[in-house]
């Protein structure tokens, strides 16, 4: 017979080569199930600096109750919502009484000063870091 008409056989696999091909898949499916926890953690962080009363989203989630990075970005969220609310009763109720019209200049401030805060708690969660805000950021409500 000629030897170009019959098949072509495939070697057998190696006994120890199967299991080193599946070795990696298990330990990549591992992996898979802390970043999407990780996901779950930057989005609640970023979503509780945007809009502020979402800060108890990392409490109430079970994976996350424990983690201290989302502890810390929670009470950071909880402070700036305090300290925002503070700042515009103080200057539209009582400062509108001494300033009058100028209130309106001091209050595009104070919220510029919170959209600051925002940013740098969002770039914070964002890059991973657990850093105070400025100012208010030393003040621990939820620990």
């Amino acid at each position: 017979m000629d030897e170009t008409n019959q098949p072509q056989s495939t070697p057998a696999p190696v006994v120890g080569t199967t299991a080193q091909s599946t070795a990696p898949v298990a330990e990549s499916a591992k992996e898979s199930e802390p970043v999407a926890g990780m996901d779950n953690k930057k989005l609640y962080g970023i979503l509780g600096y945007i809009i502020p009363i979402l800060f108890f989203l990392p409490l109430i989630d079970e994976k996350l109750k424990t983690d201290v990075s989302a502890r810390f970005h929670a009470n950071q969220q909880l402070i700036l919502l305090i300290a925002a609310f503070a700042l515009h009763f103080v200057v539209s109720n009582v400062l509108y009484m001494v300033l009058g019209p100028l209130v309106f200049m001091l209050s595009s401030l104070v919220n510029l000063v919170v959209l600051v805060f925002i940013v740098l708690g969002v770039l914070n969660v964002a890059k991973g870091f657990d850093k105070e805000l400025p100012i208010i950021g030393k003040f621990r409500i939820l620990k």
